[in-house]
C-alpha cells in the first residue's frame, strides 16, 4: 500500500500535468477506483487547481471501534419487533390446541424466550444510553487565538511532514538583510533565506533550522490560481511597504509571505496559508525574540505584534 504522501505527490504532478480532457478523465476514474484515505485525489485537486505543494503528515492511525448510538438500539428494537412479534403469538396458539405438539410448543418457547431477551436488551440500551461531551483531542497545538491580538492564526500541520522528498536541512537562517543566502539559490528580497546544500534535487522540499519570529501584522490571502493574473497581488504586502519597514530594523531581516500565488516558492511553517504576513527575524531563542517584541511594541505602529516559532521551506522545481 501507497504511503499517503506519495499517493499525494503522484496526484499531485498528474493534475499539474493534464489538461481538461485529462481532468475530465480523472474525475471518472475517480468513481472506477479505490484511492484509500483520498491522498491522491487531495493531490490531484491541489495540483489541478495550482496551489502549494502540501502533503499529509503521516502519523499513525488508530481506529477505534465507534459505540452504538441511541437511534440504532431503537432501530434493533422496531426490527426485533416486526420479525419476532408472531413467535409468542404462535406459541399462544399451539398451546390452546386440543391435541398439543410437544416438540413445536418447545421450540416456539425457545424462540419467544430469545426473542424477550433481544428485546428486553435492546430497551434496556436504548433507555441508558447518556450522550458524552466530545472531549478534545490531545494536542501540543496551543487553542484558535483572537485575531485582534494575533495577526496570524496557527497552522493546522505544525510539524513539517515526513518522506523522502522532504529534506530537514537544518540550515542557518541569513538573518542580515544586506547579506542574504546566495547560492546555491537564489531567494527573493522579500524572503528570509537559508543555508541550502550545495546540491539540490528537483521537485523535493527544503527546510531551514527553527528560528524565532515577531509577526507584525497581516492580511486575507487571496489564491492565484494562474500565472497570466495578478490576483494574489491584492492579499500580500507591498514591497516598498517592506521595504519602509525594514528601515526600522538595521540589521534583522523583515519578510514578507506570498501563499495563495502561483507557485510560490518559499513558505513558512507554523503559520496559516489563509494569512500573509509580514514578519521580522527575531533570534534562535526565546529570550531574543522577547527582547526584538518590546523593540517592536515600543514603535506604536504594531499592536498585535506577537512571536511565533517557524521554518523557511522552499519548494525547489515547479
Amino acid at each position: 500500500m501507497r504511503k499517503p504522501i506519495d499517493a499525494y505527490r503522484e496526484g499531485y504532478e498528474k493534475g499539474r500535468r493534464d489538461n481538461i480532457a485529462g481532468h475530465t478523465m480523472q474525475a471518472v476514474r475517480s468513481l472506477l477506483y479505490d484511492d484509500p484515505g483520498g491522498f491522491f485525489a487531495a493531490g490531484y485537486h491541489d495540483g489541478a487547481g495550482g496551489k502549494d505543494f502540501n502533503p499529509p503528515v503521516e502519523r499513525p492511525v488508530r481506529v477505534a471501534r465507534r459505540p452504538r448510538q441511541k437511534y440504532e438500539w431503537l432501530g434493533l428494537v422496531f426490527l426485533g419487533l416486526i420479525w419476532f412479534a408472531f413467535v409468542p403469538v404462535h406459541l399462544l396458539i399451539a398451546l390452546c390446541r386440543k391435541r398439543p405438539n410437544r416438540s413445536e410448543i418447545t421450540w416456539r418457547g425457545v424462540l419467544t424466550a430469545v426473542w424477550l431477551a433481544t428485546m428486553g436488551f435492546g430497551a434496556y440500551q436504548a433507555s441508558t444510553y447518556r450522550v458524552h461531551p466530545t472531549q478534545p483531542k490531545a494536542s501540543n497545538v496551543p487553542s484558535a487565538v483572537n485575531t485582534r491580538e494575533h495577526p496570524v492564526q496557527l497552522s493546522r500541520n505544525v510539524n513539517p511532514p515526513t518522506g523522502p522528498h522532504e529534506i530537514k536541512t537544518n540550515g542557518a537562517v541569513c538573518a542580515d538583510p544586506s547579506a542574504p543566502c546566495l547560492s546555491p539559490y537564489r531567494f527573493r528580497d522579500n524572503d528570509l533565506s537559508f543555508q541550502l546544500p550545495q546540491q539540490l534535487v528537483w521537485q523535493n522540499n527544503y527546510y531551514s533550522a527553527n528560528f524565532y519570529a515577531v509577526i507584525l501584522k497581516s492580511q486575507v490571502a487571496v489564491t492565484d490560481h494562474g500565472p497570466d493574473t495578478a490576483a494574489c497581488a491584492k492579499g500580500i504586502l507591498p514591497e516598498s511597504e517592506r521595504q519602509r519597514i525594514q528601515t526600522t530594523f538595521r540589521i534583522q531581516k523583515v519578510f514578507t509571505s506570498t501563499f495563495g500565488c502561483y507557485k510560490t516558492p518559499v513558505w513558512y511553517m507554523n503559520t496559516d496559508d489563509t494569512y500573509n504576513f509580514v514578519a521580522v527575524y527575531a533570534g534562535e531563542s526565546l529570550v531574543d525574540a522577547k527582547s526584538i517584541l518590546v523593540r517592536v511594541k515600543a514603535t506604536g505602529q504594531f499592536p498585535g505584534a506577537n512571536i511565533r516559532k517557524m521554518r523557511v521551506v522552499l519548494g525547489y522545481g515547479d
